[in-house]
């Protein structure tokens, strides 16, 4: 205060009147300090948040911004100008003499200005090493580009009729791909770095740990990529050959003569097709295990584990159950070849009966029985009896009402001796049964 009172004595030697005006000249010089500096932190902050906002990523940012949001820049500013203003109030403050107002203002513009250095630091390192990642991906992506990696990888990773116009496309997947994979390996020990410059602990220990994390995880998370690439491959390879092998032997026909699946030519849908599938879903899981274990992943892989064996108990019932539909056609067609209806009534009941039979084996086989097998053996006992029933009064039935013919003619064609003709006998008593029967 003293200056501005020696400069009012200029005008009076009063001195009340002098300190009035000392405070007149103050509170003037605190005013056209806030209105100046008001105007210097606005083109201040206008001017670097503008310029925050011309930075390549930052325009792609504020261009997926929703309408009507400010931009990343802009926010920036703002924060920028209130804090400049809050300085220039200060300063307006102690031209007034109020120091004890502004001493909270003067602490944190010292942390501020304390830890500048640092913060200049962690933006050159930062700003530096983002540059060289860049720098590195377009070399990488230009060399792969060159050699032409894209070329050979096409097939793999697209399909030239699921090709959609509203889609867009990448002109060099893979070369992108790996150019963004070198860019995130050198990205991510500059942030590290970067951080550390701060030197703030709070901020510093916590990040650099999850970083320091990522960077050891990330030989595990290659190996584990290269496990299901591996896994990819093989799948492939088996399927193909077994799409070309299995039709070979009739596998297709042969399903389709049994009614398990009919050959759906709109999907492509085959049995070899199903085998197929299974399988390479099969080995996928398997891959898939070893990639949880290797990333260290123990739930996951547990999981998988148990979707694997829960799946091998499904699939080994269903094969049960097949094999059980098969038998039960072949004995239904043995029985059903004398012709009468007894034996067909029979060959039905033998059918029917050796398919519940294996589909509760089967059941059993995928453990899906809640009574843990206790009610599956008492059924499959009850069932055994029964089907030696069934088969012995089937049997005895077949052959007693005309199979005996069908049974002879079989014998003779198997030993290689010719058909013997039927005696009069025969014939006569197997007319005499006919007609009594109608």
């Amino acid at each position: 205060m003293e200056p501005y009172l020696n400069f009012a004595h200029n005008f009076t030697s009063n001195e009340g009147l002098a300190a009035s005006l000392a405070w007149v000249f103050m509170i003037v010089a605190a005013g056209l300090i806030l209105v100046v500096g008001f105007f210097i932190c606005k083109f201040v902050a206008s001017l670097i948040g503008s310029g925050i906002d011309k930075l390549p990523f930052m325009k792609k940012v504020n261009d997926d911004n929703v309408p009507g949001e400010e931009s990343i820049g802009h926010a920036i500013g703002e924060v920028l100008f209130y804090l400049l203003f809050l300085f220039v109030i200060a300063i307006a403050l102690s031209v007034v003499g109020l120091s004890s107002v502004i001493q909270p203002v003067e602490a944190m513009w010292g942390e501020i200005l304390t830890y500048l250095p640092n913060v200049i630091a962690a933006i050159f390192i930062l700003g530096l090493g983002l540059l060289l990642a860049a720098v590195v991906r377009k070399l990488v992506e230009s060399v792969l580009t060159a050699i032409g990696l894209d070329s050979y990888t096409t097939g793999l990773v697209e399909k030239p009729n699921d090709t959609d116009a509203n889609t867009p496309t990448v002109s060099n997947p893979v070369s992108s791909a790996i150019g963004w994979i070198a860019f995130t390996l050198i990205a991510i020990p500059v942030v590290l770095a970067s951080v550390e410059a701060l030197a703030i602990d709070s901020i510093t220990v916590p990040v650099s740990m999850m970083l320091t994390s990522i960077l050891e995880a990330i030989p595990r998370i290659f190996v584990a990529l290269l496990i299901l690439a591996i896994a990819f491959f093989i799948a492939r390879f088996v399927a193909m050959l077994i799409e070309r092998v299995l039709p070979q032997f009739g596998f297709d026909a042969y399903i389709s003569k049994l009614g398990l699946l009919e050959p759906k030519a709109e999907n492509g849908l085959t049995a070899t097709k199903a085998v197929s599938t299974i399988v390479t879903i099969a080995i996928l899981l398997i891959g898939a295990v070893e990639a949880a274990e290797v990333i260290g992943f123990a739930v996951l892989s547990e999981f998988v584990s148990i979707i694997i064996e829960q799946g091998g108990e499904i699939l080994f019932g269903i094969v049960i159950i097949i094999a059980g539909f098969i038998f039960s056609n072949a004995a239904g067609r043995i029985l059903d070849a004398a012709g009468t209806g007894a034996s067909d009534i029979a060959a039905k009941v033998v059918k029917y009966t050796i398919l519940i039979f294996f589909t509760i084996i089967g059941i059993s086989a995928m453990r899906l029985d809640p009574t843990d097998g206790t009610f599956v053996i008492r059924i499959v006992e009850y069932l055994a009896i029964a089907i030696a029933v069934v088969i012995g009064v089937g049997g005895a039935l077949a052959f007693g009402l005309g199979g005996r013919e069908w049974a002879g003619r079989k014998l003779d064609q198997w030993s290689g001796r010719s058909p013997s003709s039927p005696t009069p006998t025969t014939t006569t008593r197997s007319r005499t049964t006919k007609k009594t029967t109608e």
